[in-house]
C-alpha cells in the first residue's frame, strides 16, 4: 500500500517471504569444555588480551588469525564457517573443541552469556 515500484512488484503475490533458517553449527574435539566468552573482533586484539580459560569468539577468520593457537585458551566459537573453514581444519589439528558457523542468532546469545559449555560429542552447546 505504502510501495510504488510500477513494474517489478505489482501485487502482493510479486513477494516472497524467505525464512531464515536456524543455523546447525560443527564441532570439533572430544572434550567437554565450559568458560568465559570473549568476542574478539580483529587480529589486533588477540595480542592485547588475556586469553587463558576463555571460548573465543570471533565472527570468521582467515589464516591471519592462525596466531590465536599460539595463545592458551579453552576454546573456539565462529558465527561464519563450515567444515571446510579454516578454522575448523585448524581446531582439528589441534584438537581444540570449537563451534564453527554458529549463526548470527546463536553467536549473539553466546555473547550475551556469561559462562557457556560446548559438548561435541553431543553436539550441544548449553549458555550457563
Amino acid at each position: 500500500k505504502f510501495l510504488k515500484v510500477s513494474y517489478i512488484i505489482r501485487s502482493e503475490k510479486d513477494f516472497h517471504v524467505v525464512p531464515i533458517h536456524r543455523s546447525r553449527p560443527n564441532f570439533v574435539g572430544s572434550k567437554i569444555i565450559s568458560g568465559k566468552p570473549l568476542y574478539i573482533k580483529n587480529i589486533n586484539e588477540i595480542k592485547k588480551k588475556d586469553l587463558k580459560g576463555r571460548i573465543i569468539c570471533i565472527e570468521n577468520a582467515d589464516p591471519g588469525f592462525d596466531l590465536i593457537f599460539a595463545k592458551k585458551f579453552e576454546g573456539l566459537v565462529t558465527k561464519f564457517g563450515g567444515m571446510n573453514s579454516h578454522m575448523y581444519i585448524r581446531c582439528a589439528e589441534f584438537n581444540l573443541t570449537a563451534t564453527i558457523g554458529s549463526g548470527e542468532g546463536e553467536f549473539d546469545k553466546i555473547l550475551k552469556t556469561s559462562k557457556i559449555t560446548i559438548n561435541p560429542l553431543t553436539k550441544r552447546v548449553v549458555l550457563n
